[in-house]
């Protein structure tokens, strides 16, 4: 009797290109998860910076899902934004 694989996501999304160059490939519904994490303005800011990134750079094949390098992005950015705030606090305090 043969085996037969029943998946719960038999349905693959297209990934469909954003960014000025098109270089940023990502699904429908993955676009718009960044847009309600980050905002649409954050969301196409860093797309754009991806983009311009894989366009200018010939080691960004190394990246292969570009929602999770725009997640990654995001996350790094509002790291070092928090520890630049931290750093001038200290600064004005004296510390």
């Amino acid at each position: 009797m043969k085996e037969q694989k029943i998946s719960l996501f038999s349905v693959e999304e297209k990934l469909e290109q954003y960014g000025e160059l098109g270089m940023v490939r990502l699904t429908t519904s993955e676009y718009q998860k960044l847009c309600l994490k980050l905002g649409e303005g954050v969301a196409n800011e860093l797309i754009t910076d991806l983009d311009l990134y894989i366009a200018g750079n010939k080691n960004s094949e190394k990246y292969k899902k570009h929602y999770a390098v725009i997640l990654t992005w995001a996350r790094k950015k509002s790291q070092d934004f928090h520890t630049s705030r931290l750093q001038k606090g200290k600064n004005i305090i004296g510390l």
